[in-house]
């Protein structure tokens, strides 16, 4: 982002820069849940029975059924020994939670359910534009803020901006979205896992290079 005035060279101005930053805890949490034909306990487990125990856990956990949707559907054709031995199909899901507890109570169900197949691949906040605005705000004023003390301290007063430019923004996010993981425990059953999630903060950051006149 970019503005500037046309000014007399010999105009008088301070150039300064203000910085503001905040942390934001994410209030979205993307899970990718993939369900595909499969054979569980030597019983045959079609995507359809899948799709039905889903749609019982949002259901059950109170979620809202809006933040479940398909992502992708894809169907191949199985071969073994150059003949024809089906078709297999895949359905990738996103669900959206919104905080930590809730991702543990959904991979709880999830595995009571036999869904096994889901990871979070992404994390975000519903205020993000919101929360960008306001730091874009405290980062013109710091630079304001900055330019007043600083011309204070030579008995002079800041004057209208002649020139502001925008000069870094970042929504800085870890790379990976979370460190959650399913851990087994070798004391227990094969059936008895935990899970261990925790979400980083996103951190937003602006930048601005103002330049003022001097009265």
């Amino acid at each position: 982002t970019f503005a500037q005035l046309d000014v007399s060279e010999h105009t008088p101005y301070i150039e300064v820069t203000g910085t503001a930053e905040k942390e934001v805890v994410p209030d979205q949490i993307f899970i990718s849940i993939k369900l595909t034909d499969k054979v569980r306990r030597k019983e045959n487990y079609s995507i359809l029975q899948q799709e039905q125990r889903l749609f019982e856990i949002v259901k059950n956990l109170g979620l809202d059924p809006n933040n479940l949707y398909l992502a992708d559907a894809i169907s191949e054709v199985n071969k073994k020994r150059q003949r024809e031995k089906g078709v297999k199909i895949t359905k990738d899901y996103v669900l959206i939670a919104k905080d930590a507890n809730e991702v543990n109570k959904i991979y709880d169900a999830l595995f009571e359910k036999d869904i096994k197949d889901a990871n979070v691949f992404k994390t975000a906040s519903s205020k993000i534009v919101k929360i960008r605005k306001e730091v874009r705000i405290q980062a013109i004023k710091a630079a304001k803020e900055k330019a007043d003390y600083l011309l204070s301290a030579i008995g002079e007063s800041v004057g209208k901006p002649l020139k502001i430019i925008e000069m870094s923004e970042q929504d800085w996010r870890p790379r990976n979205a979370s460190s959650n993981f399913i851990v087994r425990d070798e004391y227990k059953s094969e059936n008895d896992f935990f899970f261990n999630t925790s979400f980083q903060k996103i951190k937003v950051k602006f930048s601005y290079n103002v330049k003022f006149s001097i009265n």
